[in-house]
């Protein structure tokens, strides 16, 4: 169970820190997973999962992983997936955004995968620009993205954070930070990333 601390007025944001140990499947982490079924209902809400896994929050999700071995529908690189989903003209209720946290992290899902991965696909910061940018195009104002990584930024400051969860796994295992953020409503201005 999480702790959640509340933040201050001023900023609205939860802030909390939960214990569970680590586990490369990070939805079936139960603090995490608590955690997702706070923000979106994964019954009812239309939802994408651009590195799904084997992940089965939502039967309807539109679910994509590189590995052809998951039970994803999808089996493409996340950018070129978002970027077919934006095409379709789809607006979700929410994104689920649970990328390989480092280039080893990369670099071991590429060669899982029987792909060569290069040094610049372990540049993750272009990357996830390009995800960002998918991702603001297809969710619907007031939409939730949960972001998931060793980091904070989410979908940075053009959108309102709700909550903030740093799940620790002892040792020396970075904590898993996980945040909560909607697409501000009156939002009509391009994102940048």
């Amino acid at each position: 169970m999480a702790n959640l601390i509340h933040g201050n007025a001023a900023s609205g944001v939860k802030m909390g820190q939960a214990f569970a140990r680590p586990n490369s499947q990070t939805f079936t982490i139960p603090p995490i997973l608590e955690f997702i079924h706070r923000h979106i209902d994964t019954e009812t809400m239309a939802i994408v999962d651009p590195y799904a896994r084997n992940s089965g929050l939502s039967d309807t999700a539109l679910t994509n992983d590189l590995d052809p071995s998951t039970s994803a529908r999808w089996h493409l690189r996340s950018d070129k997936f978002l970027e077919m989903v934006a095409g379709s003209n789809i607006l979700v209720d929410a994104v689920v955004y649970d990328p390989p946290y480092s280039p080893r992290q990369i670099s071991e899902c590429y060669k899982r995968s029987n792909i060569k991965c290069t040094q610049s696909d372990t540049q993750n910061s272009s990357l996830h620009a390009r995800c960002r940018r998918h991702i603001h195009r297809i969710l619907k104002p007031g939409g939730v993205v949960l972001s998931f990584g060793w980091n904070s930024t989410g979908m940075g400051r053009q959108y309102t954070t709700k909550e903030i969860l740093m799940v620790a796994h002892g040792g020396s295992h970075n904590d898993t930070i996980c945040v909560a953020q909607t697409r501000n409503p009156s939002d009509e201005k391009g994102f940048t990333a």
